[in-house]
């Protein structure tokens, strides 16, 4: 079926594992440690190798494009709306292309970004080493705020249903952030643990 609905990647053996078939992506002449992946439609899937992009057809085996524009480890793929995809990396970049060419490079963050989600209105947020969370216009891509209140590292974020902004960091704390006025409504502090993933 064209909808993939289970998709498994083992970066050891280089193969993409669905139920009762594995179907080798990229024949490789050296090993490749594949980091991040995202499905695109279409039995397609774009994923990183390194520092190098690759959209590739997952039942033709076959390469569709390769970019190699990001100079640093990649840390986060996503697909945004319908056509273009967003990927940042610890060169603090975050880059949006779609299967054709690059067609933004998105620059703010002072350090490593993390990780990039798309709003429910179509903007862009992320997070980063340099303390902040910033949120993109994705008409312009430019930055239209950036919220102030980790003392380290923001690591990961998510946006609520009721369209509110939590961030956790590795300082041990959750905060949750109003996306109409850009402030802190609370935090909530966890003793003994660093908020890696949400």
């Amino acid at each position: 079926p064209s909808a993939l609905r289970t998709l498994l990647l083992n970066p050891l053996n280089n193969y993409i594992i669905k139920p009762k078939m594995i179907i080798p992506y990229y024949k490789v002449e050296y090993n490749k440690r594949v980091n991040h992946f995202c499905y695109l439609g279409n039995d397609e899937i774009v994923f990183n190798s390194n520092n190098s992009i690759y959209i590739t057809n997952i039942y033709t085996n076959s390469i569709i494009k390769e970019f190699s524009f990001h100079n640093g480890i990649i840390n986060c793929i996503i697909k945004l709306g319908k056509d273009s995809i967003a990927t940042c990396s610890e060169n603090g970049l975050i880059y949006i292309f779609n299967k054709e060419k690059l067609l933004h490079t998105l620059t703010g963050h002072q350090s490593c970004v993390y990780q990039i989600i798309e709003l429910q209105n179509g903007d862009l947020a992320s997070c980063s080493e340099d303390k902040t969370i910033k949120i993109w216009e994705t008409n312009t891509y430019k930055c239209k705020a950036t919220l102030i209140g980790h003392s380290v590292n923001v690591i990961s974020i998510l946006q609520l249903k009721d369209g509110r902004l939590i961030s956790g960091s590795s300082e041990r704390k959750i905060k949750l952030w109003n996306l109409q006025s850009y402030q802190e409504i609370t935090t909530l502090a966890i003793a003994d643990i660093s908020v890696t993933s949400m």
